[in-house]
This record gives C-alpha cells, structure tokens and sequence, in this order.
C-alpha cells in the first residue's frame, strides 16, 4: 500500500501547519507502521495531535422542540414488591432481520414479570 491510500483520511488540528503536517507523513513513512497495533496507532495519533474523520455520536444534545419530562420516582421511596413496574423494549440482531425483545420488571426485586420476543414491533391481532 503507498502513503497516499494510507493516509488520505488524515485530519490535523488547525494548530498545526502544513509544513509541520508533512513532517509528521515523513515520520510515519519512516516508521513502516504496517504491523502496528491499534493501541499504538492511537498513541501515535494524540501524540501528533491528529484524529480519525468519522461522525462521533451526538446523544447528548435534546432537540429544543422535545419536550422534557420529569423523572416522578426521585420522590417516591420503593420499599415492597408490586410497587413499581418498568417496562424495556431492545432488538436483536439476527441474520438478515431483527428480533424485539419487551421485558416487565419489577422494580423493587429485580425480577422479570414478563417477557416476549415477536418479529415486529406491533401487537398481534
């Protein structure tokens, strides 16, 4: 592979110039990093103060438009079973679809009231 496949997505920090950005491609030309493992890329990489181009999660941020509602429990102290349910819905992934698995907990005990598992995220008719 030649240096200009391997390094084509290569982002650097505006605080560095481009003289000093092809100096740190001589280096990693020189170090014939072909077999390096991905911690010591990563090493490599804050050290040079340079960073991988992919979008990074944005989970944090709410959209101004939904609304915020207010977490009810904080006030209510759970001291026997039958008290409070929760309820969680997940998919898992299978071959070529997904799989929804929705679960009934109690909260107090941590058991498992109920559970099923179905192919669409739809009641049965």
């Amino acid at each position: 592979m030649n240096a200009s496949t391997r390094w084509y997505h290569l982002t650097l920090f505006s605080s560095i110039s481009v003289v000093a950005s092809l100096s740190i491609l001589k280096i990693f030309d020189c170090l014939q990093l072909e077999k390096a493992g991905r911690r010591h890329v990563l090493t490599l990489m804050k050290t040079m103060g340079i960073e991988a181009l992919y979008r990074k999660p944005n989970t944090s941020k709410a959209h101004p438009h939904h609304r915020i509602y207010p977490y009810l429990l904080s006030v209510l102290k759970i001291t026997r079973p039958n008290q409070v349910w929760a309820t969680d819905i997940t998919y898992i992934p299978l071959a070529k679809r997904y799989a929804y698995l929705t679960v009934a907990l109690d909260w107090y005990s941590r058991k498992v009231l109920s559970w099923r598992i179905s192919n669409t995220m739809g009641t049965p008719s």
